[in-house]
């Protein structure tokens, strides 16, 4: 895919005067949503302004701040796999009426968000998986750390060479994605058995990896039915650590950089609250000898590309449990809600369970 996506964006960039942009907003529903989340390091590292991350919903709370700058030089990120997400097309409408820059990430060519907006970047995937979200979050995520690099390239921040560096280390992430896929396999199906005893699991990120903690939390629910959330690693300890049940599971991202530290430490408070621990991360993390489970990954040069690694185990440990409970995705085993899903897919086009 990062071939093709740079290609798209390097003709958009110099046709809409992307070196103009001062101002980046996202919008986006769930995996979108989390995708934009896991890629604002980049775009603080890289474009050299934070990204503003809103849902459907809270834009239209935000409309005092959501007024584009009239000029050309906001730009609003609108991502939905399916290119018909109704908060996002009206997200779309506002910005287009405001005159900022808008670009479409979608799954589809001819979908009314491609049509709205004035780029688009189209992944199209073939063959898609009969699973929740997985390689179209990871086209999306992609796609957002390619913009990112592209807008610092316009800019001047990151020079041409330095943009032709990054975008191969992002390529390269092939490659460990696939040993970190080889590793985990055996692991998940082990640790699978905790889960499905469990009536909800905490996944536990910072930084980039905040998205990818939500991420994962996603694809229990939705791959199992059981009740996960994604948090971030220092606000657990604040509030959600003194909830019941004790021994519900407890999935620390412990990826190097800012976070690891304090990822090591919550391992051992959360295995001493009696939480089945989980940590994610490279072999010989300082997290792991306080964890009942780890659950290897390779080490990245950049920390702004390791999302991409991270959220890897939840589809095949979503899956591992699924089976363990007799759950089909979306609660697909009900007969009613069955119905309604294939019924649904029909009419977007997608595998059906």
């Amino acid at each position: 895919l990062v071939p093709v996506f740079v290609d798209r964006i390097s003709n958009i960039s110099r046709r809409d005067r992307w070196d103009e942009v001062v101002e980046v907003t996202a919008v986006g529903s769930g995996d979108s949503h989390f995708a934009a989340l896991s890629s604002s390091l980049a775009f603080l590292q890289f474009a050299g302004f934070p990204l503003r991350l809103l849902t459907p919903q809270s834009h239209r709370y935000d409309t005092m701040r959501c007024v584009h700058r009239t000029d050309g030089k906001s730009m609003l990120l609108a991502t939905s796999t399916s290119g018909r997400t109704p908060g996002v097309l009206r997200a779309l409408a506002e910005a287009v009426e405001q005159g900022a820059l808008t670009v479409a990430i979608t799954g589809a060519p001819d979908t009314p968000a491609t049509s709205m907006a004035v780029a688009s970047i189209v992944p199209e995937l073939p063959d898609l998986e009969r699973s929740p979200g997985i390689r179209t979050y990871q086209a999306s995520l992609i796609c957002h750390l390619l913009v990112a690099i592209g807008l610092g390239e316009a800019r001047g921040l990151v020079s041409p060479t330095e943009a032709d560096g990054l975008r191969h280390a992002l390529a390269g992430t092939a490659a460990p994605m696939e040993a970190v896929l080889d590793g985990i396999l055996v692991q998940c199906a082990v640790i699978a058995r905790a889960f499905a005893n469990a009536s909800l699991a905490t996944v536990l990120g910072s930084g980039p990896n905040l998205g990818s903690a939500r991420y994962a939390a996603a694809k229990l629910v939705e791959g199992t039915a059981l009740f996960a959330t994604g948090q971030d690693i220092e606000e657990w300890w604040h509030i959600e650590r003194f909830a019941d049940p004790v021994d519900s599971p407890l999935v620390l991202l412990a990826a190097p950089g800012h976070s690891q530290a304090r990822a090591m430490e919550i391992a051992e408070a959360g295995r001493a609250l009696r939480r089945f621990v989980v940590s994610v991360g490279p072999e010989g993390d300082p997290a792991n000898g306080h964890a009942q489970a780890h659950l290897a990954v390779a080490r990245t040069d950049h920390e702004v590309f390791s999302p991409l690694l991270y959220g890897l185990f939840a589809p095949l440990l979503a899956a591992r449990v699924a089976q363990l409970l007799g759950r089909s995705p979306f609660q697909g085993d009900r007969p009613e809600i069955h119905a309604r899903l294939t019924a649904y897919r029909q009419r977007a086009n997608r595998p059906q369970f």
